[in-house]
């Protein structure tokens, strides 16, 4: 009897488990007779998450992205010391939603995998408990898992199976970057002195910096930076310092359709005088996660009117 038989058709990437059987045995449900017998177990519902591909040259670089400030986030690991957060093969980013952790991540891989053939995917948390075995492995590759929206507090079980991912990624040149709130990352069971996951806090970046970037990459449109900081424009002031990069983009945007500094009427959403807004590159509105940069946001309108009349 052979049970080291091929893999059943729509298991191809299920995980299996080598078993050999060194002396005769006999069991319940199986009985070996012989020695040195592979047996596969088979284990459905494993299947690796689905990676999606990144355009690696569609990521938000310089001069539009804006670098947040990062610090380690917690006791940097003693076996694996480093100061660069793209030096080992898994990072955790933990920031608040909406901070430009996504649009981090992706500028971090980009960095870390030199050869600009190599690829990059993202993968979402398709699974009904988090599961490490189910993170994809290729080697020289780069994964981004997006565990933005999650709620739920990653278990144990999900951070002992991570450290043991990032050792087999350590070999293959394969990295990781996973996504999430601090909340949701789970630091308090996770050995961090001993495991070899890098774990990264950040700030958002700040808001009139990204406004003011995306502004002056219009070349002909570019002294209209200004207006955010000018007393006599009705855009300045707007960005005080707290808001998601997302906002700061679409902002910039308000500003190089606006007629004038003193156009109040596109901060309600009139059309002005400016070009339509290119297509947002990879890493969402240079810094801000998912959406369009040229979309228009009532809650985003109502706060800028309500400044603005402030």
């Amino acid at each position: 009897m052979n049970f080291g038989s091929d893999q059943p058709e729509g298991f191809e990437e299920a995980a299996f488990q080598r078993i050999t059987v060194n002396r005769p045995s006999a069991g319940r449900d199986v009985m070996v007779a012989g020695r040195d017998l592979t047996i596969r177990h088979i284990v459905s519902g494993l299947a690796l998450l689905r990676p999606h591909p990144v355009d690696r040259g569609l990521i938000l670089r310089k001069p539009l992205f804006v670098p947040p400030s990062m610090a380690f986030g917690g006791p940097v690991p003693e076996p694996f010391p480093v100061a660069d957060p793209i030096e080992g093969s898994v990072t955790a980013l933990l920031g608040k939603e909406s901070s430009g952790r996504r649009t981090t991540s992706l500028d971090l891989l980009d960095a870390a995998l030199v050869d600009k053939d190599h690829e990059i995917f993202e993968l979402y948390p398709d699974w009904e408990k988090p599961d490490a075995d189910r993170i994809p492995c290729e080697p020289n590759t780069g994964y981004l898992l997006n565990l933005g929206g999650v709620k739920e507090p990653l278990d144990k079980e999900f951070h002992d199976r991570l450290a043991e991912y990032a050792m087999r990624a350590l070999a293959t040149g394969t990295r990781l970057i996973v996504v999430a709130t601090p909340r949701v990352w789970n630091n308090t069971v996770m050995n961090s002195r001993t495991s070899p996951v890098r774990v990264m806090e950040m700030d958002p970046p700040s808001a009139l910096e990204v406004a003011r970037r995306r502004i002056e990459a219009d070349r002909e449109r570019a002294g209209r930076a200004s207006w955010l900081t000018d007393s006599s424009s009705v855009f300045a002031g707007l960005l005080r310092g707290g808001e998601p990069p997302a906002e700061a983009v679409r902002l910039a945007h308000v500003v190089l359709r606006a007629k004038g500094p003193g156009d109040t009427d596109a901060l309600d959403g009139s059309s002005g005088d400016g070009p339509e807004p290119s297509r947002a590159p990879v890493g969402g509105l240079g810094m801000g996660g998912g959406g369009g940069a040229e979309e228009s946001s009532s809650g985003i309108r109502a706060i800028l009117i309500s400044r603005a009349a402030g």
